[in-house]
């Protein structure tokens, strides 16, 4: 009876257990489906759409290269450069589209990705469609998109934010001996200033040197983009930075920076004159990379475009990284490809890992000893490690405003044993098989002849990176030593310092792999790596798009403050720091 008993709860228990398991998948499928009824956009581009541009979003090079894992229902809404520039060209001869409305007020991107819009917001112009702009508040950057607009509006009482280009660098050097820690840093490069922020407490001279040419190149490039657009003299951008001027929306009327100031309810009622409707039917920009996708050639000449774009570890396969899981299968594969002639690398990274940075710089060369043309093409950031990478490339092209350079190394062990002994009476006592055994420890002192082994290792990996750049760039170590020694050169000075060879975009960087490949002008892109989504992300996906489930669960994007924290906090780890690093010299935000 009691055996009976067991076997009938037995059954019951499995027949309950199995049922609500399949009523979860049942769910699970139909919430999925209600999702994607509800958020698939429409089949086609309406006609006499306005394409609306706000990229408030965060833009990488490749479409969906950011990682989503984690704890969070966090929704990271991300495009693609190369979608976005596509997509606007594509838009200037789309019958569908009657203009563009530019609405972007403060786009968080680099300068380098700025630029690139910007040109393809320019080619759209040619088009004669009207161009259209709106804001209440202008940053540098989104002020450069809306200059290029036919009519520029501004509400009555907002501001154009013209300051110049600067940056905040935190510094942690009285902090860190409050707590009673120091920290022990190896360098190699009198510019090479990563570890500055963890033992001064303001920029070095050097430092401070390198810091002004670049952010003065970007905005004298920026000057002139805009005295090109509108009524304004250099002279006049240049005093307005000078004396601080604030830009309110009557100062920039004055100068000729807007058209008209108008609420947006006006603003509206005169773009529906603009294109003649009596309603305007907007599309955003997203939306339009989603529903037009990208012509590809049908051609048998290839060319592949690696995007490497993130930190530079060895961190598995998490997106938004450059690590050796990842790309060696990405070089794996076009070793095998032999209808692939020529590869581009599309570098927008500010180094990591000396390690790994070596190990994908020996798979570049490879590449090429198999007969492919290499062309590097720079973004962003493609500096230190980023550098590296590339710095054995047939040819090197880089936009005007790209951070590049960075030839030097460091490393950095905090060492935390006075701020557990003084503040909180812990002592560590170390016992070990050798005299070495802790040399990496951040709880026990380092001491002289450690130091001298460890900035040893750090002076033989420069060595090597300047043995690298030397070979690549058919110049002797010395020379190369002169423009190194961790300096970050903008794209301009980069060619000057013979870094890279000519100043580009993408687009030229392919033509450039197509003449040295023999091929003519109508080729195939490849694109890798090949950006997969998980059931994770597909979920976050279907969430985000869902205004009423977002609502309810309060999604929202991340806060980049809070990713930079968590940056910091990564770049500090024993992990990450004790080996030798090609990293540029500070996580840069220009202001």
């Amino acid at each position: 009876m009691f055996l009976n008993n067991i076997m009938k709860n037995f059954f019951k228990y499995l027949t309950a257990s199995c049922l609500g398991t399949i009523l979860a998948f049942g769910a699970i499928f139909f919430f999925f489906f209600l999702m994607a009824v509800s958020s698939a956009p429409s089949e086609t581009v309406s006609s006499g759409s306005t394409l609306h541009i706000k990229l408030d979003e965060i833009i990488t090079e490749l479409g969906g290269n950011v990682d989503q894992s984690g704890l969070t229902f966090e929704v990271i809404d991300n495009i693609g450069l190369n979608d976005i520039k596509s997509s606007i060209r594509a838009a200037a001869t789309d019958r569908k589209i009657n203009g563009l409305l530019i609405e972007t007020q403060f786009p968080s991107i680099g300068q380098s990705t700025a630029l690139s819009i910007y040109e393809a917001i320019k080619d759209f112009k040619e088009s004669g469609k009207p161009i259209m702009a709106y804001g209440e508040y202008f940053s540098q950057n989104g002020y450069l998109f809306a200059s290029l607009a036919d009519s520029l509006a501004i509400n009555p009482t907002g501001m154009m934010d013209i300051r110049g280009f600067g940056m905040l660098i935190p510094y942690f050097g009285e902090l860190v001996k409050k707590i009673g820690a120091k920290v022990d840093v190896y360098y190699a490069g009198q510019y090479k200033s990563a570890i500055e922020p963890y033992y001064r407490t303001s920029s070095s001279p050097q430092n401070d040197y390198q810091s002004k040419e670049f952010l003065r190149d970007f905005q004298d490039q920026w000057i002139s983009h805009i005295v090109e657009n509108r009524n304004i003299t250099a002279e006049d951008l240049e005093q307005i930075i000078s004396d601080g001027t604030i830009v309110t929306a009557k100062v920039a009327m004055e100068y000729g920076l807007a058209d008209k100031l108008m609420y947006r309810k006006d603003f509206d009622k005169m773009l529906k004159n603009a294109v003649d409707r009596k309603k305007v039917k907007y599309i955003d920009l997203s939306d339009y990379i989603s529903l037009t996708g990208s012509v590809q050639s049908s051609s048998s000449d290839k060319i592949a475009v690696v995007h490497m774009e993130g930190t530079i570890l060895n961190a598995g396969d998490q997106k938004g990284l450059i690590s050796t899981e990842v790309y060696s299968k990405v070089f794996d594969r076009l070793m095998k490809k032999d209808d692939v002639k020529a590869v581009v690398l599309r570098v927008n990274s500010g180094g990591g890992d000396a390690l790994v940075s070596d190990i994908l710089w020996d798979r570049v060369e490879e590449l090429k000893s198999a007969g492919k043309y290499v062309v590097a093409s720079f973004g962003d950031y493609a500096a230190s490690g980023g550098y590296y990478i590339a710095c054995g490339a047939d040819e090197i092209v880089s936009m005007p405003n790209t951070l590049t350079g960075s030839i030097g190394v460091f490393a950095m062990i905090p060492d935390l044993s006075g701020t557990f002994s003084e503040n909180l009476g812990i002592h560590f006592d170390s016992i070990g098989t050798g005299a070495n055994t802790f040399m990496y420890s951040t709880m026990v002192p380092r001491n002289d002849a450690q130091n001298r082994k460890l900035q040893a290792n750090t002076e033989m990996t420069y060595q090597l990176f300047l043995d690298r750049v030397a070979a690549g760039r058919n110049r002797t170590k010395e020379e190369i030593h002169q423009v190194a020694q961790g300096r970050v050169w903008s794209g301009d000075d980069a060619v000057e310092a013979g870094l890279v060879d000519t100043i580009g975009d993408l687009d030229l960087a392919l033509n450039l792999a197509a003449k040295g490949a023999g091929y003519d002008d109508d080729f195939k892109v490849l694109t890798y790596p090949v950006i997969e989504t998980t059931f994770y992300e597909e979920l976050l996906k279907s969430i985000g798009e869902m205004e009423n489930v977002k609502a309810v669960l309060g999604l929202k994007k991340p806060k980049i403050l809070n990713q930079k924290i968590l940056d910091m906090v990564e770049l500090i780890s024993e992990k990450q720091l004790a080996t030798p690093q090609c990293r540029l010299p500070f996580v840069l935000e220009v202001h």
